[in-house]
């Protein structure tokens, strides 16, 4: 493996490729790294030999198919994708039908027996639902079949007037009914979920998990380590001489030598509406709460947390907001810092998916979402009553579960990459929404997700959820893999390591800009705990979410496609806050890295020769900007008119692309903005006075103006697959709009990017056009 990535990096994909065919590498899909169409292509060619020579998927795909189900079998479907899942090789496909009505499944497949199953399925499962028992009309929208998986059902139903709910249902057989799994092999089975989350079966599972964790996974296994600072004791209560359900809790300051089991609680916050939400550690209550912390006033999540502690036979907890003193700022800097160590030592996270404030229980019913239909399956014709009936008397006959789910497929998010189990890691709930948790989950040691749908068990081996269907890794289990990159001794090999560091890192950041947080202060504190694991991976300095050894590629953000030209003004914290404007932390939206992390290599266009980076010795200094925010670049730069179109009413971020005038030729790109802009004036280091463009704050009036000077910064080149336009026909190119910052004379502020060339490609133009005869210059950026 080692010589094959090694290979790939040094661009040598002709004998990586031969390497892959003979060793059989690629096959799997818990490796990453980056191949050529070549080498893809090599590797379906393989998977569709493979495939097309399986008995079981020959007799599927020369079956007669449903134009409108399919038979729930994606196998021989013109449109499936393959993967493997192991050492099996599967079939996905997804399926729109353009808003068909569900009575009319029947109608238009009148012989067939798999529509009648989605047909029944669907009017059982809304039956249940008071708003969608008679809603009319309601439409089958998809179809996703994902080979040995649950399939799902993604149905519209009008909820109210002017509202319709987009709805999940999925069909899954039970683990045990061989019968059904012949006639149906290709819908996955699934064990039924408790109906209470604080039941003995869902607990028994968490139990099971640990037992196997903590006995056979030899990547699991942890290092005895000292105590958080102060950690809550659960203690038995029998006052009045009769013991109570609940433990009594107290705040304890464990000596330096003291190891205890502890379990971790990562919670939402939520909003501050009630007394028992704004129970904390204060600096005027820390000796009442050494004494005992009143169960009474405790919010119901903690009351969950700890009573799930107990019932694992844990008798210490963390939980941040009682164990580190909230109005003392120096005693929160220090341990919010530390909030990072906490989860990674704790024996068990317990994370509170499902609540979104601290006014929620986790340990509680669930809602009918995890209640299972029992559905008839009479086989692949349709029958009638009379049919069925006789049927029933007989052996020839299926069962067939169905419930609903929160997942549903989507414009936005394919069913088949965002909602099967082998593609995604993603836990639904509120919890997930917020910025703080990212971390509380990458570098856990083990987490116990209480979600509505059921626990999910995520250690560094194995995740799994509670109704035992598998799936895949995790950011805990991905991240933990990098921390090998310590002991690889090869250069080489420690290159790829670092450039895969680099990817995941990107991709958790792109994730974390999309999630909540309520202090934009905190921007930096929230993840400053991964971003000291990534220092002690690659050992690079680090500065405001970017590393110095690949900070030109950092550079590269944009605001993501989820947002589109929809990008909010700047809201008075953030200006306060003084983020440096080329960071992804100056903005409050979700940003994306574009096309660099898809196979290929980035050529920078400029050098970055100076900058306060950050060394940093510890995890606080991660949480903190350095004393200066600027940086230093060696690039070519030139200025050019920022205009709107006409047909627009307002100059905001939603109109404007840039155009290069010159006496024999006009360039123009569009450009996604930071934020949206006002006109505004700057004074050069000539003392020329400009008209140019500011990011615009809170309250502004976006009022037209007409073109405005800004400048463009060539920054680099993105060559897909490693080879140069002339191969590959296509290049992407990152050019970085920038303005006379308006607080540091001589200095540069970022407000966008343009992927675009100015002219390559343009009348048979090249680049050197544009760029080549500009003289390179030193451009300081804040």
């Amino acid at each position: 493996m080692e010589r094959v990535l090694a290979l790939i990096d040094e661009g040598n994909f002709e004998e990586s490729g031969r390497l892959m065919r003979e060793a059989g590498i690629g096959q799997y899909n818990d490796e990453e790294f980056e191949v050529t169409d070549e080498v893809v292509e090599s590797e379906v060619e393989r998977l569709q030999t493979e495939l097309t020579s399986d008995p079981a998927w020959i007799a599927a795909s020369r079956q007669t198919k449903c134009h409108t189900c399919w038979n729930l079998d994606a196998r021989g479907h013109p449109q499936a994708e393959t993967q493997r899942s192991g050492r099996r090789i599967i079939s996905s496909v997804e399926y729109q039908l353009l808003r068909t009505p569900i009575v009319r499944v029947v109608w238009q497949t009148e012989a067939c027996g798999y529509c009648d199953l989605i047909f029944r399925a669907t009017n059982k499962v809304l039956s249940r639902d008071q708003r969608h028992r008679h809603a009319w009309p309601q439409y089958l929208q998809s179809v996703t079949l994902v080979e040995g998986q649950p399939v799902l059902l993604t149905v519209s139903s009008p909820a109210e007037p002017g509202k319709t709910d987009i709805l999940g249902i999925e069909l899954f057989t039970d683990p045990n009914d061989v019968e059904t799994q012949r006639l149906l092999p290709a819908v996955g089975s699934a064990s039924p979920v408790a109906a209470d989350a604080g039941s003995d079966a869902c607990f028994d599972f968490i139990k099971l998990c640990l037992k196997e964790c903590t006995e056979t996974h030899t990547d699991c296994q942890q290092r005895s380590s000292p105590l958080p600072k102060r950690i809550l004791v659960l203690e038995e209560d029998s006052k009045g001489g009769k013991q109570r359900s609940m433990p009594s809790v107290r705040l304890y300051h464990p000596k330096p030598s003291e190891k205890h089991l502890y379990v971790a609680l990562s919670h939402c916050w939520g909003p501050d509406k009630t007394a028992k939400v704004r129970l904390k550690l204060q600096q005027n209550n820390v000796a009442e709460f050494q004494q005992h912390i009143p169960w009474d006033k405790m919010p119901e999540t903690f009351k969950d947390g700890i009573l799930a502690t107990w019932r694992l036979g844990v008798r210490h907890i963390w939980i941040d907001s009682l164990c580190i003193i909230q109005d003392d700022t120096a005693d929160w800097e220090v341990e919010a810092a530390k909030m990072g160590a906490y989860y990674h030592n704790a024996y068990l996270t317990i994370a509170a998916a499902s609540s979104p404030c601290g006014d929620e229980r986790f340990l509680t019913s669930r809602p009918g979402l995890n209640e299972a239909e029992e559905i008839k399956y009479y086989g692949p014709q349709k029958v009638s009553l009379a049919s069925r009936m006789a049927r029933s008397m007989g052996s020839r006959r299926g069962t067939v579960y169905a419930r609903r789910t929160n997942r549903v497929a989507n414009d936005d998010r394919s069913a088949v990459a965002g909602w099967s189990r082998i593609e995604t890691s993603a836990i639904m709930g509120p919890l997930s929404t917020r910025a703080w948790t990212l971390q509380e989950r990458v570098l856990s040691a083990r987490i116990a997700h209480f979600t509505e749908e059921g626990v999910i068990w995520e250690c560094k081996q194995v995740t799994k959820s509670e109704d035992r269907m598998s799936r895949p890794p995790g950011p805990l289990s991905k991240w933990s893999q990098f921390a090998a990159v310590r002991s690889i001794s090869d250069e080489n090999e420690a290159k790829i390591m670092r450039q895969r560091l680099q990817t995941s890192w990107r991709k958790l950041m792109t994730e974390y800009a999309q999630r909540g947080i309520t202090k934009r202060k905190d921007i930096m504190p929230a993840i400053s705990s991964i971003a000291a694991h990534m220092h002690s991976y690659i050992g690079a300095p680090y500065l405001a979410g970017l590393w110095k050894d690949r900070f030109i590629e950092d550079l590269c953000w944009r605001p993501s496609a989820s947002i589109g030209e929809n990008v909010p003004p700047l809201s008075p914290e953030q200006v306060n806050l003084n983020m440096p404007s080329w960071s992804w932390m100056a903005v409050a939206h979700a940003v994306s890295y574009a096309v660099i992390d898809t196979p290929g290599v980035f050529v920078s266009h400029c050098s970055l020769v100076g900058g306060d980076f950050i060394p940093a010795s510890s995890s606080s200094a991660f949480a903190k900007l350095a004393d200066s925010r600027e940086v230093v670049l060696e690039g070519r730069m030139l200025a050019m008119h920022l205009l709107f179109h006409g047909h627009h009413k307002r100059a905001d971020a939603k109109s404007a692309s840039i155009r290069l005038d010159t006496y024999d030729k006009s360039y123009s790109s569009d450009v996604l903005y930071d934020a949206p802009l006002v006109a505004t004036e700057a004074v050069l280091a000539s003392g020329e006075c400009i008209k140019t463009v500011r990011k615009a704050r809170e309250g502004e009036e976006l009022a037209w103006f007409k073109d405005s000077v800004v400048y463009c910064l060539d920054v680099g080149r993105f060559m897909p697959g490693g080879q140069p336009f002339a191969l590959s026909g296509v290049d992407h190119h990152f050019v970085m709009l920038l303005v006379p910052s308006l607080t540091t004379p001589g200095a540069y502020e970022r407000i966008g990017m343009a992927s675009n060339d100015f002219g390559s490609g343009y009348k048979g133009k090249t680049r050197r056009d544009v760029w080549g005869d500009l003289p390179v210059e030193r451009i300081a950026l804040v």
